[in-house]
């Protein structure tokens, strides 16, 4: 294992059966950065004759880095954002993917991710549950840019391509158990071997159970009655691996994950001055002692008041896959299918006070079947490389989505006994109820006043929702000559989305919002060509350049709290123009992969605020462009020493803005940094004549960003560094290690979403999605 680390050597390969363990293990080099194999064009490559920008990471690379989750990878890849807490959700579960600053703001079904999420070969369609465990995570890849040729559903900005570990005809495993901070267990394992000389099977699971790094108590006696941030998860893999015959194999996959967690915790600032929180507090919190004011006691980082509900953040989700692989002669034959179901159940009390100002109850019920089928080859004395292949993606989703916001107040005003609240500047009529009074008077108060209304904004919208998806597509790539080819593809997509909603004003007046059973549809399609150049200048130096075009659905504003606001939006679409650079330098002892870009990006999907209402409708906003450039660098100057650093930035800027939208031309587009930067360095010294010690360290550091597409100040997040460090013993003859890790070890707080309703509704909220500090001990075996 530690020259394997050493060497940081990933080898990546998308056949299901997997390479030959040894091969796997062994470096191509005792000195030097290590050739690394992708498939980002469906098939092996040396990452260094690849003409796509990726980040590729193993599970050795994963393990060191202390990354156990998704979300951690982004601190090593540039340009590239994962946020746990998708949307507002506060679930730590669900996850928005940004790459090159196209993504998902949202988590709900209705909007479609901007980053396809791929494992083991299958499009992973929602947002709940996403943060996967890496446990048993063989290697990912991380492709920025378009690559709807070769992937499936919305990859506008990228994919990110997961691959576990595969069943070994050679007996092996491993077995970790590790203790932290918050009381953190986690402990996992993973088996694989020969069943027959045809067949072998592999089992892997992982246990994670954790407090929570906040407190939730009860404001009136001070007594903690929740957690914030807890984890409690189980995930199971499995696979058998059938080689039926030399050009035969067939790959059977399953997966459950059973999580059991809390939202991460929420912050709260109120402005008492405006006018819908004094009525707030004058008819709901202020009776109970605890005015939402300057008044509300402060709870420390982390803790609140959050006692309106029980916070939960519950994901079931299952799948299976089986991948068959057929060689006919000169061409081979793929097929993936697969079907997938997710349960979800998300409450959090978004305000972090006692009163239900702001909360979420979200319950998702989702099912997904998809189907691939590929043809691959060569020809013309293996100067052409050909791909073909078809893809059908069929969802069913359920969602009952609660909103309630200023709760309590509509109710509060229709127990009053008269119509005696002022809601402009002529005072109500002298006459004591029960006198009759005039009708649509500018009072509100009084049992059925239709003014009352206007304070009726808590939401319930059940909607059932149905998607056919449909691609055809190829990729090749030409050697012109021994240093030129050119690759070229295209991709048609046909899309057919329809479904119905319920929406009504619940719990409290029960009124229907929209009429029952509003019916909603829509069909979208697109053709999604990329071509590209690149050239090997030598052995050690790649040149490319390449334009493709990207494509995201529409859909449908699943959050309406009114007729107004129940929309259809179009799809996304972007260019993207790259060039890049990568070299082989010092004797294979550096290595510098670069790439500029350019995105003109049309039709971004945005989430605005309807003008005098706390209503929001999603539309497409306008035209961006996005420049930028990333370096990532690789360094080995010694067997025992290794050096990693990535530097990305982005340059996001509005072009144009339809009507109605709210922002300014010269706004930040949210959730996207200018700068990512991360470094690392590792060294492994002998002890003795068995014993080797790893040290490493990281840091990345993301410049500020804002939170909503207003920027407001408020809810921002200034620049950042975070630190982790490991130091491992291990012995590889015994398989054992020992290790001493820790994570943001400088003890970063960061909002990673929030809502700004200060004016409107004099409350402001923020998302702490960052774990912080985290100390612990592991202690590792393999055979």
């Amino acid at each position: 294992m530690a020259a394997a680390l050493a060497s940081t050597t990933a080898h990546a390969q998308d056949d299901p059966a997997g390479p030959d363990t040894d091969e796997t293990a062994a470096p191509t080099q005792e000195v030097g950065v290590g050739t690394i194999i992708v498939t980002a064009q469906r098939r092996e490559q040396d990452l260094q004759e690849t003409p796509i920008a990726i980040t590729a990471l193993g599970g050795d690379d994963l393990n060191t880095r202390s990354v156990e989750v998704l979300t951690g990878i982004d601190a090593f890849v540039p340009n590239a954002r994962i946020i746990n807490g998708a949307g507002r959700s506060s679930s730590p579960s669900a996850a928005s993917f940004f790459i090159r600053g196209i993504g998902q703001t949202d988590f709900i079904f209705s909007t479609d991710p901007g980053v396809g999420l791929y494992v083991d070969g299958v499009y992973l369609a929602r947002s709940p549950g996403s943060v996967l465990d890496l446990g048993d995570v063989d290697r990912l890849e991380v492709l920025r840019g378009p690559q709807g040729t070769l992937f499936g559903k919305n990859t506008i900005g990228g994919a990110i391509n997961v691959v576990t570990r595969q069943p070994s005809f050679t007996p092996e495993g491993d077995f970790e158990f590790s203790y932290g901070s918050f009381d953190t267990y986690r402990a996992s394992g993973y088996v694989s071997g020969p069943l027959s000389d045809q067949v072998a099977a592999k089992l892997s699971a992982t246990y994670t159970n954790s407090d929570g790094y906040g407190d939730i108590f009860n404001v009136a006696t001070g007594e903690q009655v929740g957690e914030a941030g807890a984890r409690d998860d189980i995930v199971v893999r499995g696979a058998l691996l059938f080689e039926v015959s030399d050009t035969f194999s067939i790959d059977v996959g399953g997966d459950y994950s059973r999580l059991r967690d809390t939202p991460t915790p929420v912050g709260s600032q109120f402005n008492p001055n405006a006018p819908l929180l004094q009525l707030y507090n004058a008819f709901v919190a202020g009776p109970t002692g605890f005015p939402l004011d300057a008044t509300f006691p402060q709870a420390e980082r982390f803790d609140s008041f959050a006692t309106n509900g029980t916070n939960e953040a519950n994901i079931d989700s299952f799948g299976v896959r089986a991948t068959i692989t057929v060689e006919l002669g000169a061409v081979e034959l793929k097929s993936i299918t697969a079907y997938r179901e997710l349960d979800s159940f998300i409450f959090s009390d978004a305000d972090g006070t006692p009163s239900s100002f702001f909360s979420t109850n979200v319950s998702t019920e989702q099912e997904q079947f998809s189907q691939e089928i590929t043809f691959s080859g060569e020809a013309f004395d293996d100067r052409l490389t050909w791909l073909v292949g078809a893809y059908y993606l069929n969802e069913t989703a359920f969602e009952a989505n609660v909103g309630a916001a200023l709760d309590g107040l509509y109710q509060a005003f229709e127990a009053l006994p008269g119509p005696i609240i002022p809601l402009g500047p002529v005072m109500c009529p002298p006459a004591p109820p029960p006198a009759p009074q005039p009708p649509l008077f500018p009072c509100a108060g009084g049992a059925g006043n239709p003014l009352n209304l206007a304070f009726d904004n808590s939401t319930t919208n059940v909607t059932t929702y149905n998607t056919d998806s449909y691609a055809l597509f190829a990729h090749t790539t030409f050697a012109l000559t021994d240093a030129l080819s050119v690759t070229a593809g295209v991709r048609q997509t046909w899309e057919e989305k329809g479904g119905v909603v319920n929406s009504l004003s619940f719990p409290a007046s029960g009124r229907d919002i929209l009429p029952p059973n509003t019916p909603f549809g829509d069909t979208f399609s697109s053709f999604s060509p990329t071509i590209a150049l690149d050239y090997q200048f030598n052995d050690n130096v790649l040149g490319y350049v390449s334009a493709s075009r990207g494509f995201k659905s529409g859909g449908f504003n699943a959050r309406a709290r009114s007729a107004a606001s129940f929309n259809s939006f179009g799809p996304e679409n972007v260019w993207t123009y790259e060039a890049g650079l990568k070299l082989d330098l010092a004797d294979n002892r550096l290595r510098v992969n670069s790439a500029v870009f350019y995105n003109d990006y049309t039709d971004l999907q945005l989430t605005r605020e309807i003008p005098g209402s706390i209503d929001v409708q999603v539309v497409n906003a306008g035209e961006v462009s996005i420049k930028g450039f990333e370096v990532e660098i690789f360094a080995q100057p010694t067997p025992r020493f290794s050096l990693n650093a990535a530097v990305g930035y982005l340059d996001a800027q509005y072009e144009r803005l339809d009507p109605g939208v709210p922002i300014a031309l010269d706004a930040s587009l949210p959730a996207i940094s200018d700068w990512t930067v991360s470094a690392g360095a590792q060294h492994v010294t002998p002890i003795g004549a068995d014993w080797e010690l790893l040290v490493r360290g990281d840091v990345a550091y993301r410049s500020d960003y804002f939170n909503d597409i207003g920027n407001s100040p408020n809810i921002d997040q200034d620049g950042y560094a975070l630190v982790s460090a490991r130091i491992m013993l291990s012995q590889a003859d015994s398989g054992l290690s020992f290790s001493v890790y820790g994570t943001n070890l400088t003890d970063e707080t960061v909002l990673v979403g929030g809502l700004d309703a200060l004016d409107a509704l004099g409350v402001a909220v923020t998302q702490l999605g960052q774990r912080p500090r985290e100390i612990g001990v592991s202690f590792g075996y393999s055979f």
